[in-house]
């Protein structure tokens, strides 16, 4: 009797053990398709509209792991994220090629101009450019070439492509910043302050839009000079101990950066200006895109700033467009594992099926 009760506590506890381990795998598995889909968001997001359906497809599976999940199903969950990373793999796939494809005209497009400017940090950037895509074709051809049973190996190694593929371009744009000439780089320079400005940013205000002679005049003056000038009666009775100390460490860091800019030593200037302006690279770059379309620069050729910062913000896994996940989300319906039929049909065929053997 001892040994029977000993029985049953141990095929008790293998029982629990093994539904524990399911659903610790199962909760596992559709964490990390989440995450694959979530990554496909941004780029469907900002290229691939005609892709829609297809994703659209794709999560509506991984809704139903989800669904299967929390009835305590993990066979069907563990199903569903499978078929979910199938069709994946396939479009992970496309989207790669058209990023490989994307990229390289792009760093081919910008490529005369930066060797025609015999910049050597413009250069490095380029090339840095171009080895990363051909790292990022490695990968994407490893992925293609893997076993197709094993799904989110495959999905990994795209996701690697496209985000070393997003690095060189974010070199590519660097390569265009830097084959620019002095005075072009004081002018961009001026066009962040601004775009800064216009959200409530005062860092180098004082400085912005001014001649060469009217920045060495406004760097002559003092400290309380500017301040009187600038203040009123209402900001003076805000100031506190704390914001004149604030003040006075940007007025001498904004006359550093003015000296910097003004002599074309940039690479001075950058710690500074970095410890005001949040997302220095991202601002920098939209500064170069802006100005360079907009004066129509031989390195822009005939793109938009539309078409320049799509890229852009995609190179930063930022949205562009509205996030089509979103969009179809709670378009999503619970699709059961076995569709029950109503009594009657069930009998109906029945009797057919016997009538048939007859």
């Amino acid at each position: 009797m001892k040994q029977f009760f000993m029985l049953c506590i141990v095929l008790i506890c293998l029982v629990t053990v093994h539904g524990f381990a399911d659903q610790l795998t199962a909760d596992r598995a559709i964490q990390e398709n989440k995450e694959f889909i979530e990554f496909m968001d941004v780029p469907l997001s900002n290229f691939g509209e005609k892709y829609k359906e297809t994703f659209k497809d794709i999560y509506q599976i991984h809704f139903n792991a989800e669904v299967a999940y929390l009835q305590s199903d993990y066979n069907r969950a563990f199903r569903n994220v499978y078929e979910s990373q199938k069709k994946q793999a396939d479009l992970y796939s496309q989207l790669v090629r058209e990023y490989l494809e994307e990229t390289k005209k792009f760093l081919d497009s910008i490529s005369p101009e930066v060797i025609k400017s015999k910049n050597k940090k413009a250069r490095l950037y380029l090339n840095l450019a171009y080895r990363d895509r051909e790292v990022a074709r490695t990968h994407h051809t490893v992925a293609d070439a893997s076993n197709p049973k094993l799904c989110s190996n495959k999905i990994y190694k795209y996701i690697e492509a496209i985000k070393v593929l997003r690095r060189a371009r974010r070199y590519g744009f660097l390569a265009m910043f830097e084959s620019q000439t002095e005075e072009t780089k004081k002018k961009i320079y001026n066009h962040l302050f601004e775009i800064e400005r216009e959200k409530g940013n005062l860092f180098y205000v004082r400085f912005i839009s001014k001649t060469e002679q009217e920045i060495i005049d406004e760097m002559q003056k003092e400290y309380y000079d500017v301040q009187t000038s600038a203040t009123t009666p209402a900001s003076k009775q805000e100031d506190t101990y704390e914001k004149r100390i604030e003040k006075r460490a940007r007025f001498r860091d904004e006359r550093r950066v003015a000296e910097y800019i003004l002599t074309a030593e940039f690479e001075k200037a950058e710690p500074i200006i970095r410890d005001y302006v949040k997302d220095f690279n991202f601002n920098l770059i939209t500064a170069t895109i802006e100005f360079l379309v907009v004066n129509k620069s031989p390195i822009a050729g005939n793109t938009t700033v539309e078409y320049l910062k799509r890229f852009h913000d995609d190179n930063y896994s930022r949205y562009y467009s509205p996030s089509t996940l979103n969009a179809f989300a709670g378009e999503m319906k619970v699709v059961d594992a076995i569709e029950k039929k109503p009594e009657g049909e069930v009998t109906r065929e029945k009797n057919q099926k016997e009538n048939t053997q007859k």
